[in-house]
């Protein structure tokens, strides 16, 4: 949902109330509490309307444990919502923070993760961003170069796996909510680290807006404004990438890179961004998709280009890209027994899953009940006569013809009855296949892209 561009105006409990009546209607309602002033002035008019809109309303407290002064500030949070008459979780978080990594971006995704964790179904999590919070995105986001998505700032609603994300003080600014903290004598918490210059926003909020709003006094408004204006337009951009989406990726939900080199380049780095979003790894920043546009969608042809960031990988083998976890995991070492009481079997990390199908044609099932089936991996001098072929192949050769890419070799699975390779994976049968009513199809289930 995109927030509207309209007037600010004092912040009142009535006015959040009809904020709060044009998002979703959840179950409940579970306030992100800091103890500071924003998030208690939005905790003490939810407070002040709960009668006038009957529904669960609850509290939430993450600490991280970064000040010396954490537990105090957890015991003014329970003593804040005791008087309030809000239920109050107060949850300890502890922070991994990769080399490179902002702490401020670390410290806000677990302040996230905690959240979404302790809510029930149906839960609406209420932030306390207001406007200015917001003209502060729209900067950061502009000096960091960020494409069409970074641009529109916070959404004031969106959906999470438990229900909602949503943001009814976007509308209003620092002082109108610091004047109603005043007017109703409300006391918080000053963490002095937002005096600390080092972090990027305290540095805008401090330094760069004061300047901006002297000679622009409506500059936290007109930010805003133009980051709903481009919210506006995103979801126009994320249908067709949707579109572009399906008409480019194979059978295997594999990006095709003949297809993207057709799209312009806006086109091909959304694909990117909807592809990898659908996906368990980060999506990358506008300078990484632009530089995996030019140094892997336009690469020649015969290369194998790649490019990484976080723990992520993106590779391309012919006319395919191939999204990868880093460090790829350990090579295998040690064949493993495929008892015959197991359809599935589970192979080492990056290995994946092999099964056994019931089939008319196949490896005859008598193999697994003679218990000399087992499982190997890539060695020197490996050579198959593939079913129906004329002619042995090495192992390289097979891979080249069926399109394993060269990373995803060492971790194809061999077949082995006794010491005689009988099949790579569900790629070939290195014999002829047996017709009968007790044979097997092989299906490998791929760990590594």
């Amino acid at each position: 949902m995109v927030p509207s561009a309209r007037k600010l105006s004092s912040f009142c409990p009535a006015q959040l109330l009809t904020q709060l009546r044009d998002l979703p209607r959840p179950a409940h309602y579970l306030v992100a509490y800091s103890g500071g002033v924003d998030s208690h002035v939005l905790l003490h008019a939810l407070a002040t309307c709960r009668g006038q809109y009957m529904i669960s309303l609850q509290a939430i407290h993450v600490q991280h444990g970064l000040h010396p002064e954490a537990g105090k500030w957890a015991a003014h949070c329970q003593a804040v919502c005791q008087a309030l008459d809000i239920p109050l979780q107060i949850v300890s978080v502890q922070l991994q923070r990769p080399a490179g990594a902002s702490l401020e971006a670390v410290a806000r995704e677990a302040r996230y993760a905690a959240c979404q964790q302790h809510a029930l179904p149906g839960t609406m999590l209420l932030t306390a961003h207001h406007a200015d919070d917001q003209a502060e995105t729209v900067l950061l986001q502009l000096l960091r170069g960020a494409g069409i998505a970074g641009l529109a700032a916070m959404p004031i609603c969106r959906t999470t796996p438990s229900g909602w994300h949503a943001r009814p003080c976007l509308h209003w600014s620092r002082q109108a909510l610091q004047q109603y903290a005043q007017q109703h004598a409300l006391t918080w918490i000053e963490d002095p680290s937002n005096q600390n210059t080092d972090f990027d926003r305290n540095y805008i909020r401090q330094q760069v807006m004061p300047l901006l709003q002297a000679r622009w006094p409506a500059a936290n408004r007109t930010l805003a404004r133009s980051a709903s204006h481009v919210a506006a337009i995103l979801p126009l951009v994320q249908a067709q990438a949707r579109r572009d989406l399906a008409d480019s990726c194979d059978l295997t939900g594999h990006l095709r890179v003949s297809v993207l080199r057709e799209l312009p380049e806006v086109r091909c780095q959304q694909v990117l961004r909807a592809w990898i979003h659908q996906t368990d790894h980060p999506v990358p920043n506008q300078a990484q998709l632009s530089e995996i546009v030019d140094q892997v969608i336009y690469a020649a042809p015969d290369s194998q280009p790649q490019i990484a960031w976080q723990n992520s990988e993106l590779r391309r083998y012919r006319d395919v890209l191939w999204l990868l976890h880093r460090p790829l995991p350990p090579l295998p070492d040690k064949p493993l027994v495929w008892p015959v009481q197991m359809q599935t079997l589970t192979l080492p990390v990056g290995c994946g899953v092999l099964r056994r199908i019931p089939a008319e044609q196949g490896l005859p099932a008598q193999y697994w009940q003679q218990g000399r089936v087992s499982v190997r991996w890539r060695r020197q001098g490996i050579r198959c006569r593939p079913a129906g072929r004329q002619g042995h192949r090495s192992f390289k050769k097979l891979c080249q013809d069926y399109g394993v890419p060269p990373w995803q070799r060492s971790y194809v699975p061999l077949l082995y009855l006794d010491d005689q390779l009988i099949a790579v994976a569900d790629i070939c049968l290195c014999m002829e296949p047996i017709t009968g009513d007790t044979c097997h199809q092989l299906q490998w289930l791929r760990d590594n892209g």
